[in-house]
């Protein structure tokens, strides 16, 4: 099972219970953001850390909590996208306390505004993910609970709300691209986008081989021929609950193993090629999070799910394929799929 970080919630401020507090120090402000941390500015200067993006310094909190300071960078440069790659240091960082309040979004240039809210949750469970599934010991993490101290407002938590829906988004995607080829086949790479889809609110449509074979998909059906698992080709369908404005189409390859075929990839260049679906796992991703966020367009999204392998009837290098619409393709290089 895939270990998901603790999903933050939103409060005016930091609660009783909190063993680490965690803010942010811009490079040009440093001696007065580390006072308000109350961290010694010698601790920092002994400890290499500056303010930099990405920097981190951890300091022991006496009769508090601990402090967790990340680098934002210049003031000026403080947006959401500096507070959600600074939230997302956090998250890896922070491992090893129960309670964590978290208030990076007060460094914000506009103050507390929902924006640098929303990019803080993000943030956080991005940088806080990790992929367990085949491990044999994959450890626990200390955190229990992940507070942004950023006020309690309907604002404020319809802002943390919409982070998490948009990280969920890109874990779902980043589930599926981790996964092994020979734990997500074709066949089940696609039962998993059904389920996806379900919990969403999206219709998906599986053809099987025969619907792939009556539809002419000669593309797809080259591709697969040398592999024992049969292709799938999956579309999804997002309707809006209002008028539609619009129509926007996905198209995401899903290779789920690459192993180039008879242009065979020496075995290093196969390391990752699970990860050849990665367009089909982020059209995945986006859509499972349509719904959430209200999108106003009709979304399709279309995925070739196949594996390029070699066998008795594989295809070869010169031979032509004729794809849906009657355009026929020589086959130069097997591994250009």
């Amino acid at each position: 099972m895939t270990d998901r970080t603790v999903t933050p919630t939103t409060a005016a401020r930091m609660p009783a219970r909190t063993d680490l507090l965690v803010g942010g120090a811009r490079s040009d402000r440093l001696e007065d953001d580390l006072g308000d941390l109350d961290v010694a500015p010698g601790w920092a200067e002994a400890s290499g850390f500056t303010g930099g993006a990405d920097q981190t310094l951890l300091a022991p909190g006496g009769d508090g909590p601990d402090r967790l300071v990340v680098g934002l960078g210049d003031a000026g440069a403080v947006d959401a996208n500096a507070l959600r790659r600074a939230a997302g240091t956090a998250g890896r960082a922070a491992t090893r306390h129960e309670h964590v309040a978290v208030a990076l979004a007060e460094r914000a240039a506009d103050g507390v505004g929902a924006a640098a809210v929303e990019a803080v949750a993000e943030g956080w469970v991005l940088g806080a993910y990790r992929f367990v599934d085949h491990k044999t010991s994959p450890g626990e993490r200390s955190v229990r609970s992940v507070t942004l101290t950023a006020g309690g407002s309907k604002a404020m938590r319809a802002a943390v709300d919409r982070g998490l829906a948009l990280a969920g988004a890109v874990t779902t995607a980043r589930d599926l691209v981790n996964q092994p080829g020979g734990s997500l086949v074709p066949a089940d790479l696609a039962a998993r986008i059904k389920e996806i889809g379900a919990d969403s609110g999206l219709k998906v449509r599986v053809d099987t081989l025969a619907a792939i074979r009556r539809k002419g998909l000669g593309g797809v059906l080259g591709v697969s021929q040398g592999a024992a698992n049969e292709p799938r080709f999956v579309e999804i369908t997002y309707t809006p609950s209002g008028r539609s404005r619009g129509h926007v189409a996905l198209v995401g390859k899903g290779v789920t193993f690459d192993t180039g075929g008879y242009s065979l990839k020496p075995s290093t260049s196969m390391q990752g090629m699970n990860g050849d679906m990665g367009g089909a796992a982020a059209v995945v991703g986006a859509m499972s999070v349509l719904g959430a966020l209200g999108a106003p367009v009709t979304v399709s999204g279309y995925l070739p799910l196949v594996e390029n392998m070699i066998g008795p009837d594989a295809i070869r290098v010169g031979d032509v394929l004729s794809i849906r619409g009657g355009t026929t393709v020589e086959v130069l290089n097997t591994d250009a799929e």
